[in-house]
């Protein structure tokens, strides 16, 4: 899918609409347990057409280039964003993925280890109440795991992504 041109001039300031959403970004991904700076470094990219190296958003996101840093790393090992190195240079660039189904297998396969270690739990479950509630919480969990995965099939075949 070809990238669109940005509708942002950065760096997006604090009060900006941009800048708001890219704050509130930050706040919202702290309940999913990552930094602040991680989350603002993700909705920077997104909004952003061109890629952008770790002075640069340090800059346009007043943090510092070790924060840029953590965060870029946390949005790689996601697959949300792709490292983009430079010839002849130690300077890399990152840029968000214009594909995001990584994000939807990757939390299945975390919650299908999670769905593996409540089993081992209905085995040690001490009384018939602990047990059944390991149980259904089995049985939930393996339920959204092939839903979720019903969807991405859906998903994949509805915008022609096999």
């Amino acid at each position: 899918m070809p990238n669109v041109p940005n509708i942002v001039e950065f760096p997006a300031a604090g009060d900006s609409p941009q800048g708001q959403y890219i704050d509130s970004h930050g706040v919202l991904l702290e309940a999913f347990g990552l930094p602040s700076a991680t989350g603002r470094i993700f909705a920077y990219l997104m909004l952003r057409d061109t890629p952008a190296g770790l002075d640069i958003i340090a800059a346009d996101l007043e943090i510092s280039k070790s924060s840029a840093s953590v965060g870029a790393r946390h949005l790689l090992d996601a697959g949300v964003v792709r490292r983009l190195p430079q010839r002849g240079s130690r300077r890399v660039l990152y840029e968000a993925v214009d594909s995001f189904e990584s994000l939807v297998e990757t939390d299945n396969v975390r919650r299908a280890m999670l769905v593996e270690k409540w089993r081992q739990g209905v085995a040690l479950a001490g009384s018939e109440r602990a047990r059944q509630r390991m149980e259904q919480l089995v049985e939930l969990f393996e339920f959204h795991l092939e839903e979720s995965r019903t969807t991405l099939d859906r998903w994949r075949s509805r915008s022609g992504r096999r």
